[in-house]
């Protein structure tokens, strides 16, 4: 009976183990190209409250002017479908020592503005 309890025990305390390395091993092993996705959706929904994101794009060898340092970054191209109109904005998202350096909703609103207008759709 001790020999199957602490056989029992062991089993968890291995498997709990197992999964708690897998998780952290995943999550190190996440690149920032996958997290940008979200995070250009995440932007825009959350700057504008009647919006809806329909792609995301990551543009290579993306420069931009801007007055901070940064490590790494990175282009994205988010399309949104806002007030009866397909918008395009590009807008930068950088890395500096491990932390993201996104734009703050009044870029956003001014890129928002200032945004290619794809499709029109007709009043219904």
């Amino acid at each position: 009976m001790k020999r199957t309890l602490i056989g029992f025990i062991l089993g968890v305390l291995v498997t709990l183990l197992a999964q708690y390395g897998w998780q952290y091993w995943k999550l190190r092993s996440v690149n920032d190209e996958l997290v940008l996705f979200e995070a250009g959706k995440t932007l825009v929904e959350g700057s504008f409250s009647d919006v809806k994101v329909l792609d995301v794009v990551l543009l290579p060898n993306y420069k931009e002017s801007v007055s901070y340092v940064y490590d790494k970054m990175f282009g994205v191209e988010v399309r949104y479908e806002r007030n009866g109109k397909v918008k395009r904005i590009i807008f930068p998202i950088s890395k500096y020592k491990g932390t993201w350096i996104s734009p703050n909703n009044t870029q956003l609103y001014v890129l928002d503005d200032k945004a290619e207008v794809v499709y029109t759709s007709k009043p219904k």
